[in-house]
């Protein structure tokens, strides 16, 4: 899997590819966390695609996900990581998470995250060992230090 799976930087043709992905993705929970349009649309605003900060996952040429990083108060911060749905659930969420874990400890930097509450991805980071350190606006925040 490792050997096909790569990141690259964003460019601004990845604009609508990110920003679907996003509504593709995250769209159910989305819906479940905030029954009112105008706030839906605010979660999406504020998620959109930022070029700088974005790098682009493919699996053999093709892109499959999106990871956005920032550094915010001595960690790592993921912004946003999606992955197409027929890709899900096939271990790049987990490679993707390693490499991320990687370069923050290369940095001594711990890895921070916020993840809505009805997203199930929750499980995924913290059998790698996040932790729950706080909850604000209907979403966990959670911190691996490493």
């Amino acid at each position: 899997m490792e050997s096909t799976l790569q990141l690259r930087p964003a460019t601004t043709h990845d604009a609508e590819f990110v920003d679907q992905l996003t509504r593709t993705t995250m769209g159910t929970y989305v819906e479940v966390t905030w029954p009112d349009e105008e706030a839906r649309e605010h979660y999406y605003r504020i998620n959109r695609f930022e070029c700088p900060k974005t790098r682009i996952i493919c699996r053999g040429g093709q892109r499959v996900g999106r990871l956005t990083l920032t550094h915010r108060e001595g960690s790592l911060f993921i912004d946003n990581m999606h992955v197409i749905p027929e890709a899900q659930g096939k271990g790049i969420g987990t490679w993707l998470l390693e490499q991320v874990i990687r370069d923050a400890r290369e940095k001594k930097l711990a890895v921070t995250l916020t993840v809505l509450k009805t997203n199930p991805a929750r499980r995924l980071y913290e059998r790698l060992g996040f932790q729950v350190y706080g909850e604000k606006n209907r979403r966990l925040q959670m911190r691996l230090v490493v």
